[in-house]
């Protein structure tokens, strides 16, 4: 699922008349915000050595002497509630409506002059079938007009999300759909990490490793952030997976551990469930066995339907595909890539970028203080 991804999009090139409203409800609703950047805290960047053992936290779909690709979605573990509501939908209004109450009726009144409830066809019949036909075929019209984009979150896009590490070409590389950004190319060096290693560690399930590919640090003037890897486990793993690829890009892959096991690409069932189970680590971690075994049982059912339409939405998309000239990045002879800039996504969207990302600046930018005048003491 890639609502976030889609989300943060929209948000980033939505039109200046549409941010000033919302800024301004938010700011009625909410008061100033309580987002805020310290400018003295550490920027944990390329240069800067963890002291901590890497680890790939199972986050890897590729790995050799010139790239690391990682997985690069913030919620794919939650894909398939879309996916069951759309098939809800299909059943409801396509089965049990269009076809049970209109498109049925009408072959039994056309062929056979009866209908399905065993009584004459009537005038009223003909009028009831057609009207709610085209009741029904405009309510679901309706419905993909303005759901479809939504839907196009989870299916029918591609299966996954993948950022990858040119450790040749120095550069990173984004694999996303166009309604979350598009395929995008920047500097390594402007990659910090979120990371704080002086925090104690926090277990839980929905630690990612997020990265913050600076302006200040590039030079351009296009920025981007990306959330990798899958949930983790607590700060220390999520320091692990950092270092891993931090250590990949400066040292090469022997500096690193062998990836225990590749993620695929392919619709292989066995991840969804895997997937789907994985947020009961914790329970079966910090709470006694017999307890989230009895609750797993509990659940068995709603996370097999889960775990089904998870898989089934990986089934309606297709693998990420990279233009050429990523594919061949780092190969001798072949081009390096360009740096994305803002002047790539056309002068509308890179206005729009600009303005937004200008106004977040701004937003989190600390409060100045004001200077207290003393009184100036007599002589």
């Amino acid at each position: 699922m890639y609502l976030f991804e889609r989300l943060i999009w929209m948000h980033r090139t939505q039109d200046q008349a549409d941010r000033n409203k919302w800024d301004e409800t938010e700011r009625k609703e909410f008061g100033p915000s309580q987002v805020r950047i310290d400018p003295d805290a550490k920027e944990w960047g390329v240069e800067d050595c963890l002291q901590i053992e890497p680890t790939d936290a199972g986050s890897i779909y590729a790995i050799n002497d010139r790239f690391l690709d990682v997985r690069a979605s913030f919620q794919e573990e939650k894909r398939g509630l879309i996916t069951l509501l759309f098939f809800a939908f299909v059943y409801v209004l396509g089965y049990m409506g269009l076809y049970r109450l209109s498109l049925e009726p009408l072959f039994w009144m056309i062929s056979a002059n009866t209908t399905p409830w065993d009584r004459p066809v009537e005038a009223g019949d003909w009028v009831g079938v057609v009207l709610g036909f085209i009741l029904l075929a405009a309510a679901a019209l309706v419905v993909l007009r303005y759901g479809w984009r939504w839907l196009r979150v989870e299916i029918f896009t591609q299966r996954h999300l993948v950022a990858r590490f040119n450790r040749v070409t120095r550069q990173v590389y984004l694999n996303r759909p166009p309604y979350a950004g598009g395929v995008v190319v920047l500097p390594w060096e402007a990659a910090v990490a979120a990371i704080d290693p002086s925090e104690p560690d926090h277990h839980g399930m929905s630690g990612f490793v997020a990265v913050v590919f600076s302006k200040e640090r590039s030079g351009s003037d296009y920025g981007d952030t990306v959330f990798l890897g899958r949930p983790m486990r607590g700060s220390r793993e999520i320091e692990g997976l950092w270092e891993y690829i931090r250590r990949y890009m400066e040292d090469g892959p022997n500096s690193v551990p062998k990836p225990g096991r590749l993620l695929p690409l392919s619709p292989w069932p066995l991840e969804p469930v895997r997937a789907t189970f994985r947020f009961m680590s914790p329970m079966w971690r910090s709470s006694s066995r017999p307890v989230a075994l009895l609750t797993g049982l509990l659940l068995v059912p709603l996370l097999a339907l889960h775990a089904l339409s998870h898989w089934i939405s990986l089934l309606l998309c297709w693998a990420p595909q990279w233009p050429e000239i990523i594919r061949d990045a780092g190969l001798p002879g072949k081009a390096v890539p360009k740096v994305t800039t803002l002047s790539d996504f056309g002068p509308e969207l890179a206005e729009r970028i600009f303005y937004n990302d200008k106004r977040d600046e701004a937003k989190a930018r600390p409060p100045r203080r004001k200077k207290k005048v003393g009184s100036r003491e007599s002589a």
